[in-house]
């Protein structure tokens, strides 16, 4: 199994499964220091993380109320959404598992052989909360579909946001995937992504949560200027790149070896 590390304001906790092994404590400040805002100083409270990597054991990092840009392709991008069914489907494994793990979601876009979540981690449950839905799903899929064997290339993919401050140009790169396949022209004809939501033209699901979003615009303008938002073509590719996205300082910090992605 992985060595989990899960990150709060005031301790993190080292575990194997679902067992706590150990709980560190974290000096006033230093939590700081792994989202890229403090100097470039291990503190000592990490020197254990370090021992762990330098050891070579796998370790997976978690962190409590973390925002996450997820996304998964079917196997050999093959579709894993034919019909409108499919879509509905896999949107009620989100519900459900967000009822169970308490997660958000502030965006996402179903596209025929993959699929984009905007994913904010209340718990450090990222991986619970996706394993939950990629699977409920492919169990309908293969039922549907008289099949055997696994519908995706592999395990979720994620990258770390550092913060609500650039959430707004991972949601217009969710949304503008349908607009940058050449699907759709404009964005609002596009049902299957949560562009619509926003600016009034969809019923919202159960497990959408926009309202941080909206508040990054002024009340009064929101409409007008979130739509020229998504007129704006995006510089960095979100989908290959780098697994943490953020400040200069904050994805250095991220990438350095004592701290894995």
């Amino acid at each position: 199994d992985k060595i989990n590390i899960v990150f709060n304001q005031n301790a993190f906790n080292i575990g194997l499964g679902n067992n706590i092994l150990k709980s560190v404590s974290i000096a006033k400040g230093e939590f700081a220091w792994i989202l890229g805002n403090d100097d470039l100083v291990l503190p000592n409270s990490f020197k254990i993380i370090e021992k762990l990597i330098k050891n070579n054991l796998d370790v997976n990092f978690y962190y409590i109320n973390s925002f996450h840009h997820v996304y998964l392709r079917g196997l050999d991008r093959f579709p894993i959404f034919h019909d409108d069914q499919d879509r509905y489907k896999f949107l009620r494994c989100i519900e459900v598992a967000q009822f169970k793990y308490g997660f958000k979601i502030h965006a996402y876009c179903l596209m025929d052989n993959h699929y984009h979540l905007y994913f904010q981690s209340l718990q450090a449950n990222l991986s619970t909360s996706m394993h939950s839905i990629n699977m409920s799903y492919a169990i309908y899929y293969n039922l549907k579909y008289a099949r055997n064997g696994p519908l995706y290339e592999g395990r979720f993919k994620s990258k770390l946001v550092q913060s609500e401050k650039y959430s707004l140009n991972i949601i217009r790169y969710i949304h503008r995937n349908p607009l940058e396949a050449g699907i759709v022209n404009n964005l609002e004809n596009y049902s299957w992504s949560s562009y619509p939501i926003y600016i009034g033209k969809k019923e919202p699901s159960g497990f959408f949560e926009f309202g941080s979003t909206i508040n990054q615009f002024e009340a009064k303008s929101f409409l007008n200027k979130f739509r020229a938002f998504h007129r704006l073509e995006d510089e960095y590719d979100f989908f290959d790149s780098e697994p943490v996205y953020g400040d200069d300082q904050f994805m250095k910090r991220m990438l350095e070896p004592a701290i894995v992605k």
